[in-house]
């Protein structure tokens, strides 16, 4: 019995519970019903919608927007109608839309799930009938809607109704609200008014007017499209992960020219250029989204197309699919003659069609839609790293660059940590990431992911392996445009680049090096590489220079493709004498002092700054380099003083009589930083690198001063007997700290370069029988100071250069120069020594730099060099006087002639009609300058600085921008300054009293950085000079600048009164606080702050001051302060160490947007727009980095 009650009461136990999850499961179905009433789009459509997530996070599932468009209509005069049509031609385009076609109206109040229908709706479309102002309801939705959305994101459609009618509120619309008074007089006429104001500004909005249209479908098909057109652009705010994408969408999209004269304009071809792993892909498909299902008939995104660009008939064939939805339609398609067929059914289509990774034969190419023509208004978008291709089929190209470093730093670490949070111990190893990737997107995200989760010591053995060894999924996309290099001449030429050509390059001068022969111009192979993508044409993005200069670098290799090269050169071989390049100190070394060197060898580069002990060459160790072309020993810190710099001669060690015997391929002669130990060089060590054709062993830092270097070669032996038999075809030599006295056996036919700076070398060949050099361009023995005479270079005809910097033994300059009729540049600074010889000079010399040395003077045949552009004869005290100048001289530029004794300016000067740079500094015996330089209209930069008898200046040219005049202590007026001058150093101009006020305005000086007006300790100024001339100026740094750079801008002269123009002012502090107006930060905000800072004799042993400016902001969304931007501005002598007075420093700063972002992120809009307060620091230190507290008064002022 007691057993059966059990059973009773578990079954019984058992029916309760599964009558509870039945009714649960019954309250979950009506919720689902109840959902899909509300929410009437079916599975499919709601499988297309899409949403967007705002810049700063991603929005939970709650916070999104469920709905494309919200429909707002009065139901009983459209829903049965026009609303249908449209709500179903929306839905058939996948448009995830709401439209309330199950509740009915009632009360006044709209209903909460209406409301949050429309704040989840991206668009609304409201639909303005004869009855709609009747509707309470509507009305209440209409003003939600302008409530909830932006202007673009509303649409009216105003069906059957004139406009004017809802604007002005007339006919049945008075009627309607004529009722609505009456019913809501007593309380409500607040709700009637923002009623009427809601319909006047949806009148306001850019919709669309049924009248105009004859048939509804057109209507319909019109707002369908345009919905289409906002919603690609709404999802295009968006970008995900997609970093850096923006800009270059906007590119593209403007050079497609969509939706401009479509019904004119014939299919137009973009084609999308860049480096493989640079984004091309990705931005073609952005663009491909954006733009293709609402602007055209038909669309096809074809990718990874190289494989069948062989195939062009196969390729055609998918592309035509795509476009006809209907494989049997092309039974009628033939590899030789388009079908007739087809071509009705796509010659009125507009299509866009995207062509990814294009590559091939172009001949083929072109036949890929011959026989066939899209309708207008197509567009097709290309591809490739083959710039030449897109020559021949695209109507413009757009050059795909690498991310600016922000966006660099920004997709590493999302890759690298993803959402988490950043630890600060990492920010150096990832700004290493950042410098080696080069904003190359590809590298960003591999490396990112593969250091996901890795330890700091982990992430600096990746860092170091970096150095040497490229990630091979990296190397494996970048090597296709090697492999797809169908010349093994140009995979040569990159291969030469990537091992030996490092940093910026003068492509003149490559190509030089490069030709083989005669008959070989590498100027064709470096085109190609460009237009492949494996070499960087920076001919572009050079500036104009102020000053002129020897030779632009204009093309570079990006360091990757670098390592993709090397890493190709060291998997010809396991054995580094059996390879083609040698540039590792370690390889080298080995080589040279093992005699392991062979045919195979054609170039070598040794960086001594690699070496840790001495290298001792074999004696034959080039006898085997039979096809050496590049020899270059360098080290790559030759930069300064000659001090600085190792005697790295003394460290390699070349035997007596070393067989040097150097191929005849040989070309380029190169870097010591890499020797970390002396280096003996076998004797025979060159004997079997026959086809040697690059040596160079420099000390790439040999630039400056003859004091910085030390001696590099003695880590260098080169024994006694050295076989160094150079090759006839070398064409590149380069050897610095060469430790030898005389230079072995040397076939130069061939040489078009030869470096051999810092040297031992006291001459180079038997003067009396001077080889010849035909095809020698450029020659540099700087810094050799045991050479006793130049070299006979009488038979180099087509020698360009000349440097012979530091070569302190050197006297004179020898006749045959004249006959150098291709020479442009000769450089002979320090050559402390040379007295004579500027007339040898050839007549189309176009740089000569003779400063620091002994000329005494200057014969009048130097102005018959007519294409001369600068002659700089700086610091020569023994030059006295200035031939009269009695040609016009059309092409010189630049003249420094500072730091002589020159006692006079010829009138003549007039004559130098293109002068920019004029340099006279410490003419301490000139008292007046000719009235003729106010003729030189070219004028930008004069310096007159310590010219301490100067008693007057002449009327300066009106173009002039910088005028140097400090420590003038005699100078008393000057009569004008022009409004042209963007900068005015006067310091120590102490009987300085009047500046007459200019003829017109001066101009804002924003566009120069530390451009201003410097008149410390000029006491004697008098009141009108002060109140006009210097105050018009210090009034221009406080108006708006157009640009949004961080530049300076400032005057300083003797005062102790902050002008009144400072809305902000305080005694003794050196802070203020100040309210942000709101959206402050849509412009570039400048600010001017005002100085006034104590007389400094307290502060005598300083040579200078910096200025250090705080820019500290306060949010609206918590208390305490977030410091989004700091600055600290170094300008090297910002005033001098002691002034007479009290004095008035005003400055100006922009607070750029740039600036903004790379503080407080890539959401630095949304951030600012919290910013309410500001708080502004401004401090000094002294030359010895010690804090000073100088400052009397401050003032600021904003400038928005």
């Amino acid at each position: 019995m007691a057993v059966g009650y059990q059973i009773w009461l578990y079954l019984s136990l058992l029916v309760w519970v599964l009558l509870l999850v039945l009714g649960f499961l019954t309250v979950l179905s009506y919720q689902k019903k109840n959902k899909e009433i509300n929410n009437p789009t079916s599975a499919s459509d709601s499988s297309s919608s899409s949403s967007s997530s705002s810049s700063e996070s991603s929005p939970s599932e709650e916070e999104e927007e469920k709905y494309d468009v919200f429909l707002s209509f009065r139901g009983e005069d459209t829903r049965c109608g026009f609303i249908g049509y449209l709500y179903d031609a929306l839905c058939k385009k996948g448009i995830h839309t709401y439209m309330d076609e199950q509740t009915l109206e009632s009360g006044h109040e709209i209903s909460p799930t209406l409301m949050k229908a429309i704040e989840k709706s991206k668009i609304c479309i409201i639909v303005l009938s004869q009855n709609f102002a009747s509707s309470t309801w509507c009305l209440n939705e209409l003003v939600h809607i302008l409530k909830c959305k932006r202007n673009e994101n509303v649409i009216p459609i105003f069906y059957g109704i004139d406009p004017s009618i809802v604007r002005k509120q007339k006919d049945s619309y008075a009627k309607a609200f004529a009722d609505h008074e009456r019913r809501f007089r007593d309380n409500k006429m607040e709700k009637v008014k923002q009623w009427r104001d809601a319909l006047k500004e949806v009148t306001d909005r850019s919709g669309y007017d049924s009248k105009n249209f004859r048939y509804e479908c057109k209507l319909v098909e019109e707002v369908v499209g345009d919905i289409l057109l906002r919603l690609a652009k709404y999802q295009s705010t968006n970008y995900g992960n997609l970093i850096g994408i923006e800009e270059p969408v906007k590119e593209i999209e403007s050079l497609l020219s969509i939706g401009k004269m479509d019904g004119k304009m014939d299919a137009r071809i973009i084609g999308i250029w860049g480096m493989g792993g640079i984004g091309k892909t990705t931005l073609a498909s952005v663009v491909f989204q954006r733009c293709s299902y609402s602007h055209f008939d038909g669309y096809c995104f074809l990718e990874d197309t190289p494989e069948e660009t062989d195939n062009i008939y196969h390729m055609r064939r998918r592309i035509l699919s795509k476009l006809l939805k209907d494989p049997n339609l092309l039974c009628t398609d033939t590899p030789g003659v388009g079908s007739r067929f087809i071509q009705d059914r796509i010659r009125h289509k507009k299509i866009f069609i995207v062509l990814d990774n294009l590559n091939g034969r172009r001949s083929k190419l072109q036949e890929l839609f011959e026989g066939y023509q899209f309708g207008n208004g197509s567009r097709i978008i290309v591809t490739s790293r083959d710039k030449q291709l897109l020559r021949t089929m695209a109507h413009a190209i757009y050059e795909l660059k690498g991310l600016d470093h922000r966006d660099a730093l920004q997709l590493f670490c999302f890759h690298a940590f993803g959402p988490n949070s950043l630890s600060t111990r990492y920010e150096a190893l990832i700004e290493s990431v950042a410098r080696y990737a080069k904003g190359h997107p590809l590298a960003l995200k591999v490396l990112g992911s593969s250091l996901k989760s890795k330890s700091i010591k982990e992430w600096e053995s990746a860092l170091e392996k970096l150095k040497t060894d490229a990630d091979p999924d990296i190397l494996k996309v970048l090597r296709i445009s090697f492999d797809g290099l169908d010349d093994k001449r140009i995979q040569d030429i990159f291969l030469d680049m990537a091992c030996f050509f490092t940093g910026g390059m003068v492509r003149e001068d490559v190509e030089s090096i490069l030709n083989r022969n005669e008959h070989s111009d590498a100027t064709n192979e470096i085109g190609v590489l460009i237009d492949k993508s494996l070499l960087i044409d920076r001919t572009k993005h050079l500036m104009p220079a102020y000053f002129p200069r020897e030779k632009p670098f204009d093309l570079k290799m990006h360091d990757l493709l670098r390592q993709m090269g090397r890493q190709i050169v060291r998997d010809e071989n396991k054995d580094a004498g059996n390879r083609s390049r040698l540039w590792t100190t370690k390889d080298v070394c080995r080589v040279l002092e093992r005699n392991t060197g062979t045919s195979t060898i054609e170039g070598i580069e040794l960086n001594l700054c690699g070496l840790k002990r001495d290298v001792n060459v074999s004696r034959i160790a080039f006898s085997k380099m039979n096809n050496l072309r590049f020899l270059k020993i360098m080290h790559s810190n030759v930069r300064y003083k000659l001090n600085h710099i190792k005697n790295w001669h003394e460290h390699i060690y070349l035997p007596d009589g070393l067989e040097f015997f150097i191929s005849d391929e040989i070309r380029d002669f190169h870097n010591l930083c890499g020797l970390k130990r002396d280096v003996n060089v076998s004797r025979i060590a060159f004997s079997k690198m026959n086809n040697l054709r690059f040596l160079k062993i420099m000390h790439s830092n040999v630039r400056y001063k003859l004091n910085h270097i030390k001696k590099w070669h003695e880590h260098i032996y080169l024994p006694d007997g050295l076989e160094f038999f150079i090759s006839d075809e070398i064409r590149y030599f380069h050897w610095d700290a060469y430790p030898l006295k005389y230079l072995p056996y040397l076939s130069p036919e061939n040489l078009v370069e030869f470096i051999m700076r810092e040297s031992q070398l006291e001459q180079l060949w038997n003067e009396a029988q001077p080889p010849e050099l035909v095809k020698l361009k450029k020659i540099n023995l700087s810094f050799s100071k045991h050479l006793i005479q130049i070299p006979n270079f009488s038979r180099a005809i087509n020698l360009q250069e000349i440097h012979l910097r530091y070569c302190t033994r050197l006297v004179h300059i020898p006749p045959f120069f004249r006959n150098l009729n291709k020479l442009q540049l000769l450089d002979m600074t320090e050559c402390n020594n040379l007295e004579d010889g500027i007339e040898h000079l050839p007549i189309n010399l176009r740089y000569l730099t003779m400063d620091g040395t002994a000329i005494k003077s200057l014969p009048g045949s130097i102005w018959e060099l007519k294409y001369l552009e600068k002659l700089d004869l700086y610091d020569c005290p023994n030059l006295r006087k200035i031939p009269e100048i009695s040609n016009h001289m059309e092409c010189l530029v630049y003249i420094a002639l500072g730091g002589t004794e020159i006692e006079e300016l010829p009138e003549s000067i007039e004559h130098l009609t293109e002068l920019n740079v004029l340099i006279l500094n410490r003419w301490h015996k000139i008292k007046f300058l000719p009235n003729s330089l106010c003729k030189l209209l070219h004028l930008q930069h004069l310096e007159l600085g310590e010219c301490s008898s100067l008693e007057e200046l002449p009327p300066l040219p009106h173009g002039l921008e910088y005028l140097d005049i400090h420590q003038c202590e005699r100078l008393k007026s000057i009569a004008e300054l022009p409004s042209s001058l963007r900068r005015v150093d006067a310091n120590g101009c102490t009987s300085l009293e009047t500046i007459s006020s200019p003829g017109s305005p001066p101009k804002p000086p924003f566009r120069h950085s530390f451009s201003g007006y410097w008149f410390a300790n000029c006491l004697k100024l008098d009141e009108d000079t002060r109140n006009n001339v210097i105050a018009d100026r210090a009034r221009l740094l406080s108006l708006p600048g157009q640009d949004d750079g961080p530049y300076f801008n400032y005057i300083m002269y003797p005062g102790d009164e902050i002008p009144e123009w400072f809305s902000y002012q305080t005694d003794g502090g050196n802070s203020i606080n100040i309210h942000l107006p709101p959206n402050w930060f849509k412009l570039p905000l400048r600010f001017a702050f005002c100085i006034v800072f104590y007389e400094l004799y307290n502060h005598v042993g300083t040579e200078y001051f910096t200025i250090e400016f705080e820019f500290n902001f306060k949010t609206n969304t918590r208390n305490s302060d977030d410091r989004l931007y700091n600055f600290c501005g170094t300008t090297d002598c910002i005033f001098p160490g002691t002034t007479d007075s009290d004095h008035v420093y005003i400055v100006s700063r922009a607070l750029s947007h740039s600036e903004l972002a790379k503080v407080s992120g890539p959401n630095w809009s949304s951030i600012c727009s919290n910013i309410t307060e500001a708080s502004f620091r401004v401090s000094f230190r002294d030359s010895k980095d010690r804090s000073v507290r100088i400052i009397k008064k401050l003032g600021l002022v904003s400038v928005l």
